[in-house]
């Protein structure tokens, strides 16, 4: 008869029967204090007995918890809550012929915040990750002020930041820690940035984006190559205005938005540039009918230089569209036979109500 060296019943065995019998001790502590360790023994009379049992403990500070939180976010971050922040790497155009300019978005409710306070702190901390290899790595403090020192109410906070990245399979960690470090939230998405086709004319895109209006954008400035990578610079950062330009992390708008749209026509070294590239758009229902195509446009590349891009900005008409399910599709015409295309979902909701809006100046 042979043993599995892999069978694990006999050790979950032992494990469920040293675990079978458990007791709970209380104890007193007439001089608590912080960092101040006790040493605990806890002994038995019966001859054969083992006790295990926690040796030591010790008061943290709010400090030291906070701290012990945010490391937990970090490592582990599916168990702290979701859907709160949200996050995303854009691929905005070829840098060089092995590198993208991408900007890294993300967005979260005020409502995270808690407390209704005229004024209110939060940081934001990110990590790009191909692998163990660390791309980037950024941290923020910001703080949002009322507007006329009334309340503020429940809109949108971005953070955008530009980055520099090679094609590869991204892993992008958000942590967020509200009000006072009572609430921490994170987010954890992949983001396949692709090679870059060499020859063939490509889309980039289209992307779906909004004027900031009451929102809060605060546009990350320049970052810098560091030991582990590229790190944030924040004395560079801006908070933009009612005009800013934000990406769409969720598909949802509302019938009263401006929405655009932004679409790429790119080539990276080119044997030969095409002569002509049309880019036509236009807007498909959930049953696949045509609900709105807009005029199609020759993109004249950039004259020169290894990498030669042109974009198209479309105003998305949403406040005509019913509510429901569509895309955003374009397709890209080189000559009689090369062409590219892409599309992206969206869904139209009735308008949300109105609510009073927020300023925020940011502390690097």
């Amino acid at each position: 008869m042979t043993r599995n060296t892999n069978d694990l019943t006999l050790a979950f065995a032992r494990a469920r029967r040293d675990l079978g019998c458990h007791y709970t001790l209380g104890t007193y502590d007439r001089r608590p204090g912080v960092h101040y360790e006790r040493n605990l023994v806890v002994e038995v009379r019966r001859p054969g007995l083992r006790v295990l049992h926690t040796s030591a403990y010790s008061f943290r500070s709010p400090e030291d918890r906070r701290v012990s939180r945010l490391t937990a976010a970090w490592m582990v971050p599916e168990m702290f809550p979701g859907g709160v922040v949200r996050a995303h790497l854009f691929p905005l155009r070829p840098g060089t012929r092995k590198v993208w300019d991408a900007l890294l978005a993300v967005e979260f409710p005020t409502a995270m915040l808690g407390d209704r306070k005229l004024t209110e702190t939060f940081t934001l901390g990110g990590m790009v990750r191909a692998g163990s290899r660390i791309a980037y790595g950024f941290n923020r403090e910001v703080r949002l002020r009322a507007k006329d020192g009334g309340l503020w109410s429940d809109r949108q906070v971005a953070f955008l930041q530009n980055v520099s990245l090679e094609p590869d399979v991204y892993d992008l960690t958000l942590v967020a820690e509200g009000s006072g470090g009572e609430k921490i939230f994170t987010a954890k998405v992949q983001v396949d940035l692709p090679e870059m086709p060499r020859d063939t004319p490509f889309l980039v895109g289209p992307f779906l984006g909004r004027r900031a209006g009451p929102d809060v954008v605060v546009q990350g400035g320049v970052h810098r190559k560091g030991n582990k990578g590229s790190v944030d610079d924040p004395s560079t950062d801006r908070v933009g205005t009612s005009a800013s330009f934000a990406p769409i992390l969720v598909g949802e708008v509302a019938q009263q938005d401006a929405i655009a749209a932004w679409t790429l026509g790119c080539v990276v070294s080119p044997r030969r540039a095409p002569t002509v590239l049309t880019l036509e758009r236009g807007l498909v229902d959930a049953g696949g009918a045509d609900a709105g195509t807009l005029p199609p446009v020759d993109l004249a590349l950039d004259s020169g230089g290894p990498v030669r891009c042109e974009q198209a900005l479309d105003i998305v008409p949403v406040g005509s569209l019913l509510p429901g399910s569509y895309r955003f599709a374009a397709r890209l015409h080189a000559g009689p036979t090369a062409e590219a295309a892409a599309a992206i979902p969206f869904a139209v909701v009735e308008p949300a109500p109105e609510a009073e809006s927020a300023t925020a100046e940011e502390q690097p």
